[in-house]
């Protein structure tokens, strides 16, 4: 049985894509499924994602990532934005959850 382990050891990052071959609207809707279903601080859900799929908004998002042409070149590209203001919601025991989560890193 392949497991969440056999998955994270068989990963590999992809940079080379065929930009005419569309992710299908199924594969997208599973992908958007699980990342909206995911456990998040609080249950704050604090981000939105943006599925660019037209190329125009790709290259634009390209330019804002220098070095990083495969950006324009994949056929999608999922933007997350997160909601710092969000984490301003208090939790019942008094502390306020953190603004962003652990996922986005401490750049935020």
């Amino acid at each position: 049985m392949w497991d969440f382990f056999q998955t994270v050891r068989h990963r590999h990052s992809v940079r080379r894509y065929q930009p005419d071959m569309p992710v299908e609207p199924e594969k997208l809707h599973a992908i958007l499924e699980a990342v909206s279903t995911a456990p998040s601080a609080g249950d704050l859900q604090s981000y939105h994602v943006f599925a660019l799929t037209a190329p125009d908004a790709r290259g634009r998002l390209q330019e804002a990532a220098p070095d990083q042409t495969f950006i324009a070149e994949a056929p999608l590209a999922l933007v997350f934005l997160c909601f710092a203001e969000v984490g301003s919601r208090v939790s019942r025991s008094g502390g306020a959850y953190a603004y962003v989560e652990e996922a986005f890193g401490p750049a935020f």
